[in-house]
Order: C-alpha cells, then structure tokens, then sequence
C-alpha cells in the first residue's frame, strides 16, 4: 500500500509502543489517523493528497480502548508564508442523540505556516476530555479564515491506552517428560504441574523435609523391604532387658517370661541328670557320657 492510499483510508489506526528494558511497560499513546472530508475537490501537493482549500469536516467514533485523551492536531500545508486564522466547531453525540447533543466552538483562532511547509495545529483544547470509548461520535469543522492559505492533511487523534503485547514468545510448549500440562501457540495461556509430573529424579537432594509430608502420608506400602531398620525404631520407656513386642494392636516394652522347668531327672534308656543327660542306644552305654556327668 502506498502513502496515497493510506491517507485515503478512513481510519489507519497505528500504536505507538514505548519500551523501557527492565521496566514494567506505562500506559502508551495510541493514536487513529482521520481523512479529512472533502467538499471540494482534493488536489495533490507532491506526493500528498490535501484538500483544494481550508474548509473541511473530520468525523469519527472513539476507539473502544483508551483510558484517557492525549491530545488531537490537524496537519496543513501552507500554501502561503505567513499567519493564519481558522474557526473550530465540534459536535458530539452518541447513537440515538440528536445530532447536536453537545456543541463547542473556538472561533479566530490564530498560528502560522510556511509555503508548501507541513503544519501540525493543536486542536486538543475543543476536545472533551470525558468521551465515551467505543460510544460516542465526533464531527470537526475546520476552516481557514480566508480560502488559499493552507490545504488539510489530516487530524491525528491521540489517546492513551493499555499496553500491548511487544514480547517476542511466540508459542509455550509443553514436551513429554516436562512435567508440565497446558501451553498453547496463540492466545492467553495456562500452564501447569501435570498429574504424576513431579518425578524423583527432579527432586533435589534432601528437597522433601518433614514439614512437607502430610500426617499418615507414608504407608507400609511405601516401604522398601529391610527399609526400616533398628536406627529408625524409638520407643519411649524400655528398660534393660525388655524387648518390643506387641498386644495385638500397639508395639510395648516388654520383659520376656522366665522358664518353670526346675530340674531334670534321668529315666528309663537314660543317663545323668541335672545339667547333662546322655541317652543310651544299641552299642553305647551310660560308660560313654561318664567323663561329662558329674
């Protein structure tokens, strides 16, 4: 598309983006490009096309996203070297206003142009500074106080407006083996920790503490075989002697049962007694235990 085109096109709406490295982004100037409406025939200077004369209308709606006005300018060429004078009268109203609903006028207003000079004049002043985004409708009549003195380009609307996307990231994916769920190419985008997507071997060394299990988090089930060993058993209240033992239901010191059994006495096929007994077999009598009986 070539500059003649463009200045031709109702609105060429164009961002103005301000990045500050290693700051968060302000609030940035937005700005739409009005064609000036001709009532009388356009006429080229250059390459630019401007109006035959001074007097000409701009109407436009108010873009849907500014949070405040900035500012608005309509661009002359001069055709002359020398003062100028120029009226401004504005109408606005919203769908289903009379078209007059709110009026404004500057009359006699004053600046200066050179020949075949570009002039950016401040109009910012007629604006109001409460529009209704997205809903009401401006029209301004700009005109020269006398005819010849200058040719309209166009009126720059300026606003200001959230900020936009200037990153570089063009997709968030999410491989296998990530971990991760979510990601997208396009759009807002939601990402998260995948069900089971936390393995061990992204945990680092002693990362787990005891403060971040849960109570009854860790089952027998869990447990390797031989995992838990005598370093890992504490139970309070054992004395010498005792052993852990169980009632069925809980783990409790215990001290073992001591043996009823008094004394031994020598039977029939059988030697000693007390501390030793010898039993005596086909081929093997009591002689044979005599050197350990007492």
């Amino acid at each position: 598309m070539n500059y003649h085109s463009m200045l031709h096109a109702y609105v060429l709406l164009s961002v103005c983006v301000s990045v500050c490295l290693g700051l968060s982004l302000p609030a940035q100037a937005n700005e739409i490009w009005i064609t000036p409406a001709s009532l009388h025939a356009d006429k080229a200077v250059g390459n630019w096309t401007a109006t035959a004369d001074g007097d000409t209308y701009f109407s436009f709606g108010v873009p849907e996203d500014p949070t405040g006005f900035v500012g608005a300018r309509v661009l002359l060429i001069g055709s002359v070297k020398g003062p100028i004078t120029y009226d401004l009268n504005l109408s606005v109203a919203k769908k289903g206003q009379l078209q007059n609903f709110f009026t404004d006028s500057l009359l006699d207003q004053a600046n200066w142009v050179a020949k075949n000079g570009l002039k950016e004049i401040d109009v910012s002043k007629i604006i109001p500074g409460t529009l209704n985004p997205g809903v009401d409708y401006l029209t301004l009549h700009f005109k020269t106080k006398s005819d010849g003195m200058a040719k309209v380009v166009g009126l720059r609307f300026l606003y200001d407006g959230e900020p936009q996307n200037t990153g570089d990231i063009t997709a968030v994916k999410t491989p296998a083996g990530s971990g991760l769920a979510g990601g997208a190419e396009t759009g807002d985008v939601a990402l998260s920790i995948a069900t089971g997507g936390v393995t061990s071997i992204m945990l680092a060394t002693l990362a787990v503490t005891a403060d971040k299990l849960a109570a009854g988090a860790v089952t027998s089930a869990k447990l390797a075989p031989g995992a838990v060993a005598k370093a890992n058993l504490n139970a309070a209240g054992g004395s010498s002697g005792q052993v852990l033992a169980t009632d069925g239901a809980n783990l409790t010191w215990a001290t073992p049962a001591a043996g009823d059994i008094t004394a031994v006495a020598a039977g029939s096929g059988l030697a000693g007694g007390g501390a030793v007994i010898c039993m005596g077999v086909w081929g093997v009598g009591p002689s044979q235990c005599a050197g350990i009986i007492n």
